[in-house]
């Protein structure tokens, strides 16, 4: 929609990410589908033109020295024993 101006709010520092919200509009509600769809396209090349990475969250556990031994062995996947 010409008339219409798209807008971007960022709103949370995330555990490995800044999270946004893009408004956009339709003419149409089914619209929203394909717009959405492209925009998304779009938006994965250029983070990769600039090199941007979409990390994994990752987690650090920091377990006391003795806890992993009181806890006993770990299991294994079924068909890895040895």
């Amino acid at each position: 929609m010409p008339e219409f101006e798209p807008f971007i709010p960022y709103h949370t520092f995330d555990s490995s990410s800044i999270n946004f919200s893009f408004i956009m509009r339709a003419h149409e509600f089914v619209d929203n589908y394909l717009m959405k769809h492209e925009f998304v396209k779009r938006l994965h090349a250029r983070y990769q033109q600039e090199g941007i990475v979409i990390p994994w969250p990752i987690r650090t556990l920091d377990v006391p020295p003795g806890v992993l031994k009181r806890l006993g062995p770990l299991p294994t996947a079924p068909g890895t024993e040895k």
